[in-house]
C-alpha cells in the first residue's frame, strides 16, 4: 500500500519530485551551458569522421549534426578548418568501403569545395566588371600623345584615313598650316611650335627636316602633306614644297606619268603646288608663309593666284552648296622671314617688309594684319605701334644656334652683343602668339576635330575636281 502522507500531497507529482537523479538528466540538455559542451562537440569531430570510416553507423552522424545546429552555426565555422585540411590529405587515401562513409565524405568534400568555388566566381565577376570600366575608360580617354606625323595626302596626291585615330570629338582646336619654297625650314619651324626642342637630334622632330645628305644632293624632304596634333589640341600640317625644282627634276629622271589634263610637267607641278595652297586656305585658321630670303615676287604672285582659285566655303559640312549672300572664310596669314641677320631686325628694315606686303596684298580677302607680328609681340623694344605704322603679319627668325642649355659662368655678366633677342625667346614669342589666336569657324557650322578631318577629306577632292583649277590649267602655256 502507498504511503498516506502522498496521497494528501498530490500522488504522482510528489514522486517526480523525490527522484533527483532523473531530474537532472532531464534539464541536462535545457540548462547546461553552451561553453560546456561546445569543446566537447570540436572535439569529437575529428573523431566522429574516423568513427564513420571504421563501421560507426548513421546514428552518430545525425546526433553531431543535431548537435551542431542546436550551436547556431558556431560549429560549423569552427569545422570548417579541419574540413578542408582532412580533404586535402584524403587525396591521397583510399577511399571508404561503406555506404555512410561516402555520404559524408561526399558532404564534407561538397562543403569543402563551395567555399573555393564561391570565391572564384565571385573573384571572375569581379575582374570582368573592372575590365569592362576599362575598356569604357579607354573609349573615353584621349588618344594617345603623337611622337611623329602622320601622312594625310600621300606622294600621289591620294587622300590617306590614317590621321582621325588621332581626333577627338570637341571642338576647341586650331589648325595651323605652312606654305614655303624648297629647303626654307618649313618642317623645322613647324616642329618647333609642336613643342620641339633645338637641341634634340633630327631624328626625334616631329617633321622631318632635311638631312645633310638632301641638302648636298639639292634635294626636298617633304612629300604631300603631313599632320601632327598637339596636347593642346593644334593641328599641325606641312606641306611639300610649292613650286619645287627638286620635284621637277625628280619627275623627269625617274620618268613618272603626270596626269593627261596637264600639258607639261612643269604644269603639272605648278597646279599640284596650287591645289596644296587652296587647300590649305580652306581648311586652315592660321598659315606660315615661310621664306628664307626677302622676297621672292613669282612666290608672291603664287599666293595671290591661290587666293584667287580657291574654292567657296560651303554652307555645310554635309554639302557644296554655297549661297550668294553667305560669307566665305579666310586664314590668317603670317610671312615668316627665316634665317633673318642682324639687319632684318633693324628698324627701317623692317617697315621696308612690311611697307613691301602691304602693298602687294592690298586688295586681298587674307587676315594679313593684326595677327602675328614682331610689334604685337614686343620682342625688341624699338619696334613699337608709335615707329612702325603697318600692322602687317611679319615675323623674323634668326638662324637656328647650336648652343649649350647653360652658359658658361665667364659669360653670364657679359653676353654676346647680337642686335636682336636670342633664337629661343624668338621661337617662344611666335608659338605664344599663335597659340592664343581666337579659334575661330571654319565653315558656317561649328565643326569638331572628327569633322574637320572629313570636311578636309571632301574639300581635298572638290580642290581635285575643281573647275576653276581645270581652266587656269587650259590657260598656261
Amino acid at each position: 500500500m502507498s504511503d498516506p502522507l502522498d496521497r494528501d500531497r498530490g500522488g504522482r507529482r510528489r514522486r517526480r519530485r523525490d527522484r533527483p537523479g532523473r531530474k537532472e538528466r532531464e534539464r541536462e540538455p535545457d540548462q547546461s551551458p553552451a561553453p560546456n559542451k561546445l569543446p566537447i562537440i570540436l572535439g569529437l569531430a575529428k573523431p566522429a569522421v574516423e568513427q564513420q570510416a571504421s563501421g560507426g553507423g548513421a546514428g552518430t552522424t545525425a546526433a553531431m549534426q543535431t548537435a551542431n545546429l542546436s550551436q547556431g552555426g558556431l560549429v560549423n565555422k569552427a569545422q570548417e578548418k579541419p574540413i578542408v585540411v582532412l580533404r586535402s590529405r584524403d587525396e591521397n587515401r583510399p577511399a571508404p568501403t561503406t555506404t555512410a562513409t561516402n555520404q559524408a565524405t561526399t558532404t564534407n568534400q561538397g562543403e569543402a569545395t563551395m567555399g573555393p568555388a564561391a570565391y572564384q566566381i565571385q573573384r571572375h565577376s569581379s575582374v570582368g566588371h573592372l575590365a569592362f570600366e576599362n575598356s569604357s575608360q579607354n573609349r573615353l580617354a584621349p588618344p594617345p600623345e603623337m611622337k611623329h606625323c602622320v601622312k594625310v595626302v600621300d606622294d600621289s596626291f591620294r587622300w590617306c584615313d590614317a590621321g582621325i585615330e588621332m581626333l577627338l570629338d570637341q571642338t576647341d582646336f586650331l589648325v595651323v598650316g605652312v606654305l614655303g619654297p624648297q629647303g626654307s625650314g618649313k618642317s623645322t619651324i613647324l616642329s618647333l611650335l609642336a613643342g620641339t626642342s633645338p637641341q634634340d637630334s633630327y631624328r626625334s622632330y616631329v617633321f622631318q627636316p632635311q638631312t645633310k645628305e638632301v641638302k648636298e644632293n639639292g634635294a626636298h624632304q617633304t612629300n604631300g602633306i603631313d599632320m601632327y596634333v598637339t596636347p593642346e589640341r593644334i593641328i599641325f600640317l606641312d606641306t611639300q614644297p610649292v613650286l619645287s625644282a627638286s620635284i621637277l627634276d625628280q619627275m623627269i629622271h625617274q620618268d613618272k606619268k603626270y596626269p593627261t589634263e596637264y600639258t607639261s610637267v612643269e604644269n603639272c607641278i605648278e597646279m599640284q603646288s596650287l591645289q596644296m595652297a587652296t587647300f590649305l586656305m580652306t581648311v586652315c585658321n592660321v598659315i606660315l608663309v615661310v621664306q628664307d630670303w626677302f622676297t621672292d615676287a613669282s612666290f608672291l604672285r603664287f599666293l595671290k593666284n591661290a587666293e584667287m582659285l580657291k574654292p567657296a566655303t560651303p554652307s555645310g559640312h554635309e554639302g557644296s552648296s554655297h549661297p550668294e549672300d553667305a560669307p566665305d572664310y579666310f586664314p590668317h596669314v603670317v610671312f615668316v622671314q627665316n634665317r633673318a641677320n642682324r639687319d632684318d631686325y633693324g628698324l627701317e628694315t623692317y617697315k621696308m617688309m612690311t611697307q613691301t606686303l602691304s602693298n602687294t596684298f592690298d586688295m586681298t580677302k587674307l587676315k594679313c594684319t593684326g595677327t602675328v607680328n614682331m610689334v604685337r609681340g614686343s620682342v625688341i623694344p624699338g619696334l613699337t605701334s608709335k615707329t612702325v605704322k603697318s600692322d602687317m603679319n611679319v615675323f623674323c627668325i634668326p638662324q637656328m644656334e647650336y648652343y649649350k642649355l647653360e652658359p658658361e659662368p665667364i659669360l653670364t655678366l657679359l653676353p654676346e652683343y647680337r642686335g636682336f633677342p636670342t633664337f629661343i625667346s624668338l621661337v617662344r614669342s611666335l608659338r605664344n602668339q599663335i597659340y592664343s589666336l581666337p579659334r575661330h569657324l571654319l565653315t558656317h557650322t561649328t565643326l569638331s576635330e572628327k569633322n574637320w578631318f572629313h570636311y578636309a577629306a571632301r574639300m581635298w577632292d572638290t580642290v581635285r575636281k575643281s573647275q576653276l583649277l581645270s581652266e587656269y590649267n587650259r590657260l598656261l602655256p
